[in-house]
């Protein structure tokens, strides 16, 4: 019985991963964004004001948010088109009010 638990989860992951195009991968409401990541692993919240910087990383395959607490939370760019992304940099600006709020560099 527990031969089955791996390729259980291995099935489920498989699953996920074709899938993982057809999904909403960030939910963004008023008050915070949401990123999916997947069916065996809870999903991450941010609360907005909670955000202090936000920085791109190689070449635009990963988003890092640094919060206030010092705690960074990141998603994957390549899941995502350039257009929504493109809309969630602008909702991040209006919704933040950090006036540098994305970084090139950490300062």
């Amino acid at each position: 019985m527990l031969g089955f638990i791996p390729v259980f989860i291995g099935v489920v992951q498989g699953i996920h991963y074709f899938n993982r195009s057809e999904r909403d991968y960030i939910y963004m409401e008023e008050e915070r964004m949401t990123i999916y990541r997947g069916p065996l692993l809870p999903n991450i919240t941010i609360e907005y004001n909670d955000i202090h910087y936000c920085v791109a990383k190689n070449e635009h395959e990963l988003m890092v948010i640094m919060l206030v607490n010092g705690q960074e939370k990141q998603f994957k760019t390549d899941l995502v088109s350039d257009e929504d992304l493109s809309q969630i940099r602008e909702k991040l600006k209006q919704r933040t009010n950090v006036e540098k709020l994305f970084r090139t560099n950490v300062e």
